[in-house]
């Protein structure tokens, strides 16, 4: 019950959040196709760039849409209910093996992390949590088949690890860890763990038919640059933990490596964690191309399991009660650091979200914080589902008026405020100065290449400073690294131009350019030289 109270106390506000990130996609694939299609249909994992495999993510959109009708509070609540069944499920599996202290300290560790304020304020990101959720009772079902030698319990188990597959693949690797565990012995878990084995086969043959490919992601990589990820996931996920609180998170991260240290007691021992944490880190490499805060979502767990095992097996019970206490407090103070970035960011976008469904025809949103693939879906959302009127607009990139384009009214998010207020009579004076800051005649560069559905682009000269894509003259706009690549699919060609913000403020951009996307491409542009 306590760990109940704390998760809604740590995460209530999302109930006063509205339609973010992906989730009106998520909607329109619900509304679009039937129960069957989520699970058998490939229409629509085809048609999403990373051509990932989740459909209990869309089955649940799809469900909670026909009982709730288009009511985000109520999904809000069904979230904030998944993650509180997600830490009491984790602590009631971790006192097969350890102390009710150990498994509350694990628990809270958890629960309070800061891969949790992202977990909470995305509601797109409940398959994860339905996920981990799933693989938690497959644990605990699994431990009891094996205690008690009950084949039904070991196929139970197996059944739900098929749920939480096809919910997320982070769960994939979850035999690994059933093998780890610390339960009669690796040949009675071997004997075990044959269903986990055959509903894994099936999982692969099932995603492999309907993906027609085995591994997805953004964008494919070499062997090199898959190496480079590799190296540098961890660290990424360690600077989740810390959070932006840094004096707070670096001792929170000492402390953790402190227990997780401890649990290292031989190389058996280190050998089991090292596979623990691999088995949290590999399923995220395909997409990790670029560094998510989700990703570290299993790894947090992993390092508050391994942390509170360690700590409860230290010979000096004080120490293991000071820092059984001192980790879990630290950590909601860091969490809190956190929540405050991850709630405003999501609060700003349940503003503009909810200002755009009431604006009328003609008018328009500037620059809102929803990523511009995002704003199609709030239009389809607030014209088909909630019936307001048509219309309005937004521009991502001032350069929109620049070309003499003015909204009948504009709405823009006010930082000093922090709230999403009218800003017509201010579009003049925005307009004349952003204008005064582009130059025409500055070098740049920009090189790409369309090969088997991916596009790959080079930008520069400049070393410093921020590049971006921009689309219809600012309607859509994008913050792009210099060298990249992303997969595009459903796309004959593509018209945008090319930005460059320098640190010293100014910005210039290219012509229009236009790549087909349609098997094998190469444009190349330059202006000026560096």
């Amino acid at each position: 019950m306590l760990l109940v109270v704390l998760t809604f106390v740590l995460y209530r506000k999302i109930l006063r959040l509205w339609w973010t990130w992906d989730d009106a996609y998520l909607l329109h694939i619900a509304a679009g196709y039937t129960a069957r299609d989520h699970f058998f249909g490939s229409t629509i994992w085809l048609s999403m760039p990373q051509q990932l495999f989740t459909p209990l993510l869309t089955a649940s959109y799809d469900a909670e849409l026909t009982l709730f009708g288009a009511n985000p509070h109520r999904f809000y609540m069904i979230h904030l209910a998944e993650l509180s069944l997600t830490v009491v499920a984790l602590y009631a599996t971790l006192r097969f093996w350890m102390s009710r202290a150990a498994a509350s300290c694990a628990s809270v560790l958890f629960v309070s992390g800061t891969p949790l304020c992202t977990m909470a304020t995305q509601l797109m990101l409940m398959h994860y949590v339905l996920s981990v959720l799933l693989g938690v009772v497959s644990v605990a079902l699994f431990t009891l088949s094996v205690r008690r030698r009950q084949d039904l319990l070991s196929i139970a188990s197996a059944i739900i690890y098929l749920a939480a597959m096809l919910a997320k693949e982070v769960a994939v690797p979850l035999p690994l860890v059933l093998l780890l565990l610390p339960e009669n012995g690796l040949r009675g878990r071997v004997r075990r763990v044959w269903p986990h084995a055959l509903v894994l086969a099936v999982f692969i043959a099932w995603r492999s038919l309907i993906l027609r490919k085995l591994i997805g992601g953004y964008a494919p990589f070499s062997i090199a640059e898959f190496a480079l990820i590799a190296a540098r996931t961890p660290f990424s996920i360690v600077r989740t933990f810390a959070g932006p609180a840094v004096a707070a998170g670096f001792v929170l991260v000492l402390l953790l490596a402190v227990g997780i240290i401890a649990r290292l007691r031989s190389w058996r021992d280190a050998t089991a964690v090292a596979l623990a944490f691999a088995a949290a880190i590999l399923p995220i490499l395909p997409a990790a191309r670029w560094q998510e805060k989700r990703f570290s979502y299993v790894s947090w767990m992993c390092a508050a399991i391994v942390f509170a095992s360690g700590i409860e097996s230290l010979r000096n019970r004080r120490v293991a009660v000071i820092l059984m206490t001192a980790a879990p407090l630290l950590s909601i103070v860091v969490n809190r650091q956190a929540w405050s970035r991850e709630f405003g960011a999501a609060l700003r976008m349940s503003d503009e979200g909810r200002v755009f469904a009431d604006l009328g025809p003609g008018d328009a949103l500037r620059k809102p914080l929803i990523p511009p693939p995002s704003m199609f879906e709030l239009e389809w959302l607030k014209e088909s589902i909630l019936h307001r009127a048509a219309g309005s607009w937004w521009f991502f990139d001032d350069l929109y008026l620049c070309r003499g384009e003015r909204p009948r009214r504009t709405f823009g998010y006010d930082p000093s405020s922090r709230t999403v207020r009218e800003i017509t009579s201010q579009i003049d004076s925005i307009a004349w100065n952003y204008c005064a800051s582009i130059r025409d005649n500055e070098p740049l560069t920009a090189q790409f290449r369309y090969h088997n559905e991916v596009l790959y682009w080079d930008l520069g000269p400049y070393d410093r400073g921020e590049y971006g894509v921009v689309i219809g003259n600012g309607f859509q706009s994008f913050d792009v690294s210099r060298r990249d690549a992303l997969r595009l699919i459903g796309l004959k060609s593509l018209t945008m131009r090319v930005r460059y913000r320098a640190p010293q403020g100014w910005v210039t951009y290219s012509p229009e350019l236009t790549i087909e996307l349609q098997g094998e491409h190469d444009l190349a542009w330059r202006r000026g030289s560096a």
